[in-house]
C-alpha cells in the first residue's frame, strides 16, 4: 500500500475509532449515515471523496519528488533550513502542532522567520511522515497513541522562552499578531493567557475566544459570523482561549503541565488551562488566518466534555446555561451588573473638541473602574482612528457593517445585558429613550453636555433678538425640560447649570459631572522665553468662530496700533473660510494639529473672547492644565471658579479686552501669580475625584 493510501486509511480509522469510543456502534452508524445521506453530495464528498483525492494527490507528489526533487519545491524532502540559529535568548517559545501536510508546516516556519523576534521553535509531529532536522527548529515526534495535549505538554520542560505560543500550520498569524499578544501580557500582569481572533480568508469567523457553558460544553464565540462585527473587535476577558493561537506565560503553563497533558483534545486542554488562569484576554487585533484546504490537527473534543464538566462543576455553576437567551449575556458575563450603554453623536474625536475630550475621559474612568462600556455612535459608522482606540481600551462600539445596518436591532439585542443607559444631548434622548423604555427598570441618564437652549438664547440676544429666531431657543428649552423630567438622572457640567435645571426647568435629580483635566508634567518655560497669544477651539462650534472673528477684527487691530509685535495663533479643527481669511503675518491659522502641547508651553497668554455659549469651556481648562494664564469673558469663566484679578483676567467689551492685553502682555509679576494659581483652579477636576463621583452616581440609581 502506497504512502498516500496509508495516510488516507489511517485518518479514516482514527476518526472511526474516536466516534466509536465516544458514542458506540449506534453513534457511529448514526453519524456516518447522517454525514452521507442527510448532507447529500457535500457530505459524501467530505467523508470519502475529498480525503481520497488528497491522499491520491499526495501520493503523486511524493513519487514525483523522489524522482525529481526540483520539480516540486513545495514539498521538499528533507525540509530546507528556513530558520537561522538565534544567538539571543528566546523571548517566545513557539510550539507548532503539525499534522500530515508538510507544505503547510514549511509555510508556517517561513512565516515565523519573518517576525523578527528571538524565537525558539518546537514542532510537535503528530503526522506519519519522517521529519528531518532543520537548523533552528526542534522536532519532537509524538509516540503512537498519544493525545495532542500530551504530546504538546511533553516538550514544555525543554522550553527556554519567557512566553509560550501554541500554533498549528493551518492557522497563519498576521505580521503583528505576536507583538500584539506580547504587549497585552507585558502591560497586564494579571493576564496569564492572551488569545487572538481566528478568521477564514472569506472573513468568516472561526472563533473570537471561547465561551464555556454551564454544562461544560464549549462555544467558539462568533463561529460562522462575519469577523468584522463590532462584538468581535474589542478587547475583553473571555472564559477560555481556543485550541491554538494563544500566547501564555511559560511559567504558568509549566505549573499546570500535568493537567494539560491529561486531556484528549486541545480544545478542552486549553479550556482547563484557562480556568486555572487569573484572567484570559481576547485580543481581536491579533489575527490568525486559516486555510480550509488543510486538515486540522485539532480533533473533536466531545470525549472530554463529561470529565471536564465533573472536574469544574463548582466553578461552572456560575457560568451561563446554554440557551438562546444567553447568547448576548455569556460573552459579557465578566461585567455582570456593571454594563453601561453610552450614546452620543460620534465616537469622541477627543483631540478636536472639548465635549468629546470630556466624554472620552469619562469612558476611560468607567473602563478602569471595571465597567463594561457599550458605546453607540448615532452617526453609525466606524470612525478611524477613534473607534479602534476605544476597542483597544475594551469598549464595545456599535458601528454599522454591511451585515448589520438596522439602527435599532444592534441596540435591542443588547438590552438584556444593560444596567444603565447614559445618553448625551437632548435630541438623542428623544430618539433613544423610547427604545430603552422597553426595559422600564433600566435607569436612563441624560447628559446635557451643555444647556443648548442657554447657548442659543445668548446667541439670539447677541445678534439683536430677532423675533423670528426666538422660537429656536424656546423649542430647545422645551425639549431639554422634557428630557430632564423623564430621565432618572440629569447631568450638568457646571453648578450654575445644575441650579438652572432644578429651579427653572423642574428637573427632579441633577448631578454635576464637569470636564476632567490633568496638569502637564513638563517643566514650564519662564515668562521671558514665551511669546504671543493663543486660542484653540473646534470651528464646527459657532461660538468659537464668533470669538476669533471678534478678536481679530475688533480687538487686535487696536492692540497692534501700540504693539505690532504681538502675534496670535488660532488652533483648532475645521476652520471655515471666515476664520482662514483672518490669517496674515501676525495671525496663524494652522488648522487641526494632532499635538498642540508646544503651542501651550511656548505662548505667553491664552485668550478666549467667548461672547456666548454654555457649560464649562474645555479650552480654558486645557490652558490652565499647561499653567498658561488666561484672559477670557464672564461666559468663558463659567464653571471654573475663576476670579478676575486673582487667578485670571476677565474682560467683556472690546475696549476692556484691548486694555487687558496691553497691560498684561509684559506684566511678569501678574503672569507668574496666575501661572502659580492654575493648579489650584483645576484641583476639583482631577480624574480621581470625578471617578469616585461617577461610581457613586451610578450606584445610587435603582
Amino acid at each position: 500500500m502506497g504512502w498516500g493510501m496509508a495516510s488516507y486509511w489511517q485518518q479514516i480509522w482514527q476518526k472511526t475509532l474516536r466516534v466509536w469510543q465516544a458514542e458506540g456502534w449506534r453513534g457511529l452508524l448514526r453519524k456516518g449515515t447522517a454525514k452521507i445521506f442527510h448532507k447529500g453530495r457535500s457530505g459524501w464528498q467530505k467523508l470519502v471523496v475529498h480525503p481520497w483525492r488528497r491522499a491520491q494527490q499526495q501520493r503523486r507528489w511524493r513519487r514525483a519528488a523522489l524522482q525529481d526533487p526540483k520539480a516540486h519545491p513545495a514539498l521538499p524532502r528533507p525540509l530546507p533550513p528556513v530558520l537561522e540559529e538565534i544567538a539571543a535568548p528566546p523571548l517566545v517559545s513557539v510550539v507548532v502542532v503539525a499534522g500530515d501536510v508538510p507544505q503547510a508546516l514549511q509555510r508556517c516556519l517561513a512565516g515565523l522567520q519573518a517576525i523578527g523576534l528571538p524565537l525558539e521553535i518546537w514542532v510537535v509531529d503528530l503526522g506519519s511522515q519522517d521529519r528531518a532536522l532543520v537548523p533552528g527548529v526542534h522536532f519532537w515526534r509524538s509516540p503512537v497513541g498519544w493525545s495532542a495535549p500530551a504530546a504538546v505538554a511533553a516538550v514544555w520542560p525543554h522550553l527556554q522562552g519567557e512566553f509560550l505560543w501554541l500554533l498549528s500550520p493551518e492557522w497563519e498569524p498576521t505580521a503583528t499578531a505576536l507583538t500584539t499578544l506580547l504587549a497585552v501580557l507585558k502591560e497586564n500582569p494579571t493576564v496569564a493567557i492572551a488569545t487572538g481572533k481566528l478568521v477564514w480568508p472569506d472573513q468568516t469567523l472561526k472563533g473570537a475566544g471561547t465561551v464555556i457553558w454551564q454544562d461544560g460544553s464549549l462555544w467558539e464565540y462568533g463561529a460562522g459570523d462575519f469577523a468584522g462585527e463590532p462584538e468581535y473587535n474589542y478587547r475583553r476577558p473571555t472564559d477560555a482561549c481556543g485550541a491554538v493561537g494563544w500566547l501564555a506565560r511559560r511559567d504558568f503553563c509549566g505549573a499546570h503541565r500535568a493537567e494539560f497533558g491529561a486531556w484528549q483534545s486541545l480544545a478542552y486542554a486549553a479550556a482547563d488551562l484557562s480556568l486555572r488562569a487569573r484572567e484570559v484576554r481576547y485580543v481581536p487585533t491579533a489575527v490568525l488566518v486559516g486555510d480550509r484546504a488543510i486538515a486540522p490537527v485539532v480533533d473533536s473534543p466531545t470525549v472530554d466534555r463529561p470529565r471536564f464538566a465533573e472536574r469544574w462543576a463548582e466553578r461552572l455553576a456560575h457560568h451561563c446555561p446554554r440557551r438562546p437567551a444567553n447568547l448576548e449575556i455569556a460573552p459579557r458575563r465578566f461585567a455582570a451588573g456593571r454594563t453601561l450603554l453610552v450614546v452620543d453623536t460620534l465616537v469622541p474625536p477627543y483631540d478636536r473638541e472639548s465635549g468629546a475630550l470630556r466624554l472620552f475621559r469619562l469612558l476611560e474612568l468607567w473602563q478602569r473602574a471595571g465597567y463594561h462600556v457599550i458605546f453607540l455612535p448615532d452617526y453609525g459608522h466606524d470612525q478611524h482612528p477613534y473607534t479602534g482606540l476605544l476597542e483597544g481600551m475594551g469598549i464595545e462600539v456599535l458601528y454599522f457593517t454591511w451585515q448589520q445596518q438596522d439602527p435599532w436591532a444592534r441596540l435591542v439585542r443588547r438590552l438584556p445585558v444593560l444596567n444603565w443607559a447614559w445618553v448625551c444631548r437632548p435630541e438623542l434622548c428623544a430618539k433613544y429613550f423610547p427604545v430603552l423604555q422597553r426595559r422600564p427598570e433600566l435607569p436612563r441618564i441624560y447628559d446635557t453636555i451643555d444647556l443648548h437652549f442657554l447657548r442659543l438664547q445668548r446667541q439670539w440676544e447677541l445678534n439683536g433678538q430677532d423675533p423670528q429666531q426666538r422660537s429656536v431657543w424656546e423649542k430647545m428649552r422645551q425639549l431639554e425640560q422634557r428630557m430632564a423630567t423623564i430621565a432618572d438622572l440629569t447631568v450638568a457640567v457646571t453648578v450654575e447649570e445644575q441650579q438652572l435645571l432644578m429651579t427653572e426647568l423642574g428637573a427632579p435629580k441633577v448631578a454635576v459631572v464637569p470636564n476632567l483635566h490633568e496638569m502637564d508634567t513638563a517643566a514650564p518655560l519662564p515668562f521671558a522665553a514665551r511669546r504671543g497669544l493663543l486660542f484653540i477651539g473646534g470651528y464646527y462650534h459657532q461660538p468659537n468662530v464668533d470669538a476669533v472673528v471678534w478678536l481679530c477684527t475688533e480687538i487686535l487691530p487696536l492692540v497692534w496700533g501700540d504693539r505690532p509685535d504681538i502675534p496670535v495663533t488660532l488652533l483648532g479643527s475645521h476652520p471655515p473660510a471666515a476664520v482662514q481669511a483672518l490669517a496674515n503675518e501676525r495671525v496663524q491659522v494652522p488648522g487641526y494639529l494632532p499635538n498642540v502641547d508646544t503651542y501651550f508651553r511656548e505662548s505667553r497668554w491664552f485668550v478666549a473672547p467667548l461672547r456666548y455659549g454654555a457649560g464649562m469651556k474645555g479650552k480654558i481648562g486645557q490652558s490652565l492644565s499647561f499653567r498658561l494664564p488666561v484672559i477670557t469673558t464672564p461666559i468663558g469663566a463659567e464653571g471654573l471658579a475663576l476670579q478676575d484679578g486673582y487667578n485670571c483676567a476677565i474682560a467683556t467689551t472690546a475696549a476692556e479686552w484691548v486694555a487687558a492685553i496691553l497691560k498684561l502682555y509684559d506684566d511678569r509679576s501678574t503672569w507668574e501669580r496666575y501661572h502659580q494659581g492654575c493648579a489650584e483652579v483645576l484641583a476639583p477636576f482631577q480624574p480621581q475625584a470625578i471617578g469616585d463621583r461617577l461610581h457613586t452616581l451610578l450606584q445610587s440609581l435603582p
